[in-house]
């Protein structure tokens, strides 16, 4: 799998569903697709597909052309999926997932943080404060915690996120 479509299907399988991703990858080969079609071969209802078409299209990751069969005089629905689109909405999705960590990542750095023994809560030292160092949960005494590991663990996922992020712009269409 390319860095492409590794973006792009984590994108869709994170925000609009893993359901959705074999009908992605079916709809990236052909065009102007019919939704009988689709229900036909995955063994689904027309709703159902339908459901999926509609969360891949309030993302702009879809659009239909509808024609009215002749015979039977209701509207039939030819879908498309748009592959430089969902490219563009992942890169901006892992760009804003990325701006988070980064955010959390400075705030654990710069920040003091408390918790229960039994792990109930977390707090930062000016609501320990508030609490008299005393879990508001189980009322015993907050010991200072080492976020050490979460903070190696925020690094390394921000590093891997900002090599994704930077393959993804390096790629053209």
């Amino acid at each position: 799998m390319n860095h492409l479509d590794k973006l792009v299907d984590d994108f869709i399988s994170e925000v609009i569903g893993k359901d959705v991703l074999e009908l992605v990858q079916y709809l990236k080969k052909r065009q102007n697709v019919s939704e009988f079609k689709l229900a036909e071969h995955f063994n689904l209802t027309v709703n159902q597909i339908r459901n999926m078409l509609y969360r891949m299209y309030a993302h702009n990751l879809v659009d239909f052309t509808r024609k009215k069969d002749k015979k039977k005089g209701w509207y039939i629905y030819y879908w498309d999926f748009y592959l430089k689109k969902a490219f563009e909405a992942a890169l901006v999705h892992k760009e804003k997932r990325l701006g988070v960590l980064k955010e959390l990542l400075k705030r654990e750095v710069s920040g003091q943080y408390f918790s229960c023994p039994d792990n109930d809560v977390r707090l930062e030292f000016e609501r320990a404060i508030e609490h008299g160092f005393k879990c508001p949960e189980c009322d015993k005494v907050l010991v200072q915690d080492n976020n050490s590991r979460k903070v190696q663990r925020l690094t390394k996922t921000i590093e891997e996120l900002e090599g994704e992020v930077k393959v993804g712009k390096d790629i053209v269409f």
